[in-house]
């Protein structure tokens, strides 16, 4: 049976600096450590792409030699759903019919509702934005997604709502999306893995506490997962606790660091680039590990209302890119603080290729306009990232 995915749409040269890499990890008053639920599939918690798009499609993808993506994370348009409307429309065009390239999902990177993950939410935060959107849409729940309200609601376990739109045993209109035709999706648990004709995306639960918290259980899944992932795809480890961040609110998280290190330390295996939200902005750093240029990007811009800001030079001038960070190895190839927006990835057979796209703000020139600001490309047989190019 055909799922539903969305309501058709009526007729109509580098410099040398040094910045800080921030490891804040301070701790918020309710971000606490909250148990995992139940698995919804079997293990290892695998989802085939061909589970969720029929044959036609996934016959179209084979044909084109390549897989095409939407990617970015803090959707939740709480205060003002203004942002991530504009973000949604902008992805939205991406699918018109003289597209090319047309994305085949859009992936979040956690925080799809806030403040505590409230199902009431689910409506207007996730379903209504995108009412539209022709395609499935998967997730990895962030702090907000697992967070409760203080005191919790009775009988509210922490990810019942997000279990319940994302974790499904089989496609149904959930009593959360409201009038919207949408499916809950099928992944099998609340980190689980993705498996695609020419990517596998390793998604992990970072938990709520600030900094994110990974627990034994999930690190020996993480570690198998690694280990037995094909070595003729492109690996994506996503997580939505970034672990590089140079901005002013939350930072890079040093936990997010170590485990992740000694996760691929023990796996002998390592991603071919990392994918983070939280940060509500967006960052590229190119990371020099194991002999490898590794990207570990921030896309957390959207659509939750306040932007972060990035550092700035002692004297209060911008900070300029590339320069050098102080974590050894990292450079911050590219930013934007000052528009929401979102990735277009695309995956072919030894190659990744990704695109930033930011969105003119309703305060801004042209709203809702999107304009591509980064562009970076992956040669994955020789694991080194081959194009940089950023706006003037």
């Amino acid at each position: 049976m055909a799922r539903s995915f969305a309501r058709p749409r009526p007729s109509a040269n580098k410099k040398s600096g040094s910045i800080p890499v921030v490891f804040k990890q301070q701790p918020y008053k309710n971000q606490i450590w909250h148990d995992l639920p139940k698995p919804t599939g079997a293990s290892p918690y695998h989802l085939q792409l061909s589970d969720v798009l029929p044959a036609s499609q996934m016959a179209a993808i084979t044909k084109s030699g390549g897989l095409t993506i939407h990617v970015v994370g803090d959707t939740g348009g709480i205060q003002t759903p203004i942002p991530q409307q504009l973000v949604a429309d902008a992805m939205e065009g991406d699918f018109a019919p003289t597209a090319t390239d047309v994305p085949s999902f859009f992936y979040i990177l956690g925080d799809v509702i806030y403040y505590y993950g409230e199902a009431a939410n689910y409506n207007p935060q996730f379903y209504e934005p995108y009412l539209h959107y022709p395609a499935p849409i998967f997730a990895i729940p962030g702090n907000h997604d697992g967070d409760l309200a203080t005191p919790a609601p009775k009988g509210v376990n922490s990810l019942d709502a997000f279990v319940n739109n994302f974790c499904a045993t089989t496609p149904h209109i959930t009593p959360d999306a409201g009038p919207v035709d949408r499916d809950a999706m099928t992944q099998p648990n609340v980190y689980w893995t993705l498996l695609t004709p020419y990517s596998t995306m390793i998604g992990l639960y970072s938990n709520v506490p600030e900094g994110g918290v990974i627990k034994q259980d999930q690190i020996d899944w993480f570690v198998s997962e690694l280990t037995s992932a094909p070595t003729d795809k492109a690996l994506v480890v996503s997580v939505h606790h970034p672990t590089f961040s140079g901005d002013t609110a939350h930072g890079g998280s040093m936990s997010m660091l170590n485990t992740l290190d000694a996760a691929f330390k023990r796996a002998g295996r390592y991603p071919d680039i990392v994918l983070s939200g939280h940060v509500h902005n967006y960052q590229r750093y190119t990371r020099q590990l194991a002999g490898r240029d590794i990207p570990y990007i921030v896309a957390g811009g959207g659509g939750y209302w306040n932007l972060y800001k990035l550092q700035t030079n002692p004297d209060g001038t911008p900070i300029e890119v590339p320069t050098v960070t102080a974590e050894p190895g990292v450079t911050l190839e590219n930013y934007c603080v000052d528009r929401h927006g979102y990735l277009k990835m695309r995956f072919e057979p030894g190659k990744i290729t990704g695109e930033y796209y930011g969105v003119a703000e309703s305060t801004q020139p042209n709203p809702g306009q999107a304009t591509r600001l980064d562009t970076f490309a992956i040669d994955l047989t020789q694991h080194k990232v081959i194009t940089s190019k950023r706006r003037p």
